[in-house]
């Protein structure tokens, strides 16, 4: 039957790092890796997203351990795990904890949940997260949530479904991030507007210029490389 799915094929990556390493200080300072590049990588991935997203395809369980970059005369960026995506009559059943949206989720548990099919939007969650960490090493939960008033205490995994974010003022946080104070102000108020009121939507591709980025802070978390050239592909098979 021609019409049966029976498998995929993708090229074998050499080389390549997972893009977690991103949000690892250690390993950005002695390979040089500063916020022009990761700019550019995360161009490359709003690019790829998109161009999954136009073929109808949910990445479902985006995060950055299925996202593979290098540098070979250019930034170069793949998507992997493609047999977990969703497609047509094929959902996205697999989740993770730290990317998964809260939309999706019981609001009365205590953990994420998922209980609702993974959709375009929730992909631009997990790709705002994956950013905001390669930007200031910290996520949008991360800190240490200790309010005033001891009946306001949640567990720690519920923080996501409360909205309960590093931006409150009862959240400690974390010594080694960079301030979010130095985001750009406009990328500041869309993770803020993501995170904290449940704006879902593509991530604006002209926040990731680095000329609004530049003579911000953020920038010196890392040795600065000269700027370079992105180009990328994305092909499905079935």
């Amino acid at each position: 039957d021609k019409r049966t799915v029976v498998g995929y094929v993708m090229p074998f990556v050499t080389g390549a790092e997972l893009l977690k390493r991103l949000t690892e200080r250690n390993y950005r300072e002695q390979q040089n890796i500063g916020i022009p590049d990761v700019l550019k990588i995360f161009q490359l991935l709003h690019e790829t997203v998109t161009g999954v997203h136009d073929t109808d395809v949910v990445i479902g369980d985006f995060n950055y351990l299925n996202v593979l970059f290098k540098f070979d005369l250019q930034w170069l960026m793949w998507l992997i795990d493609a047999d977990s995506m969703q497609w047509g009559t094929y959902p996205c059943i697999a989740f993770t904890q730290e990317f998964v949206d809260p939309l999706l989720c019981n609001p009365r548990a205590t953990s994420l949940q998922m209980t609702k099919p993974h959709n375009k939007t929730s992909d631009w969650y997990a790709f705002c997260i994956m950013l905001m960490r390669a930007a200031l090493y910290v996520g949008p939960y991360g800190g240490v949530y200790k309010p005033k008033n001891a009946k306001q205490r949640i567990a720690p995994g519920a923080r996501p479904l409360k909205r309960v974010t590093v931006f409150d003022p009862e959240v400690a946080y974390p010594k080694p991030a960079v301030p979010y104070t130095e985001l750009p102000g406009a990328v500041l108020d869309f993770l803020r507007e993501t995170f904290m009121h449940d704006l879902r939507e593509p991530f604006p591709i002209d926040l990731l210029d680095e000329g609004l980025w530049s003579g911000k802070k953020v920038q010196a978390v890392a040795i600065l490389q000269p700027a370079t050239t992105v180009h990328g592909t994305v092909t499905t098979t079935v």
